[in-house]
């Protein structure tokens, strides 16, 4: 798939992907189910130790670990690299998905104006619901807008998608496409166990990041079919 056709997509699938969550009312139907309203608690404490340091400490230092380890993988000269390295271009380019799908994710929150469940008067917040689409509210200060659309910490997640498109054979894409399934999903599902996020933060966090992986495997040329595999296909 060319990359203007999977901009085209990535946009189109985000659009309908709100309008099916958000405006079907689904994502608060999800929400209620997390959400004690006699106890007035979500599912998941967000102080609680043991599942913040499983679901969110623990996997920022992994994919911080996996950063590191790209950078070297794609700067080492050719005496320190070792045979079980990536290929430079490689390495590259999955360092700059890790990179880049959390910071345009980072710049979409900072300007969304979404609350987060756990923000809203439905779930004991102070603020109200709102829409990605909804008009702006016009009696709430800048400052205190909400910053909570798309889901931010499955980012990082959600990016190894691009793990799918630089591997080389279909056995390898799909164990990769289980990675950010695993990874970034059970980053996202706690999050939104304790009123971090709604499904459609999420849905939308790795649609960008599916588009962005793919944008830039083009770029880089990484997801290219070997040559045995495109000499097999035109040999009659």
């Amino acid at each position: 798939m060319t990359s203007k056709r999977a901009f085209i997509v990535m946009i189109a699938c985000s659009l309908l992907a709100i309008f099916v969550f958000e405006y079907s009312g689904i994502d608060l139907a999800i929400q209620d189910h997390f959400y004690n309203f006699e106890a007035r608690a979500w599912l998941v404490d967000q102080h609680a130790p043991v599942p913040r340091f499983f679901f969110y400490n623990l996997p920022k230092l992994l994919l911080v670990v996996y950063g590191v380890t790209l950078l070297v993988m794609g700067t080492a000269a050719a005496r320190f690299r070792k045979p079980w390295f990536l290929p430079k271009r490689t390495a590259l380019y999955l360092l700059c998905s890790l990179s880049i799908i959390p910071v345009m994710i980072g710049i979409g929150k900072s300007q969304s104006w979404v609350y987060c469940p756990s923000e809203i008067t439905r779930y004991g917040g102070p603020g109200h619901y709102r829409r990605v689409f909804d008009r702006l509210p016009t009696d709430v200060a800048y400052k205190e807008r909400g910053r909570c659309f798309p889901a931010g910490h499955a980012s990082g997640g959600a990016a190894l998608i691009s793990l799918y498109f630089a591997a080389r054979t279909r056995r390898q894409k799909n164990l990769a496409l289980l990675v950010p399934l695993f990874f970034g999903g059970a980053m996202a599902f706690y999050q939104m166990l304790k009123g971090a996020h709604y499904m459609s933060h999420t849905a939308v966090t790795f649609i960008v990041a599916w588009g962005i992986s793919l944008m830039l495997a083009n770029a880089f040329g990484v997801h290219q079919p070997k040559a045995s595999s495109q000499a097999a296909t035109s040999s009659p």
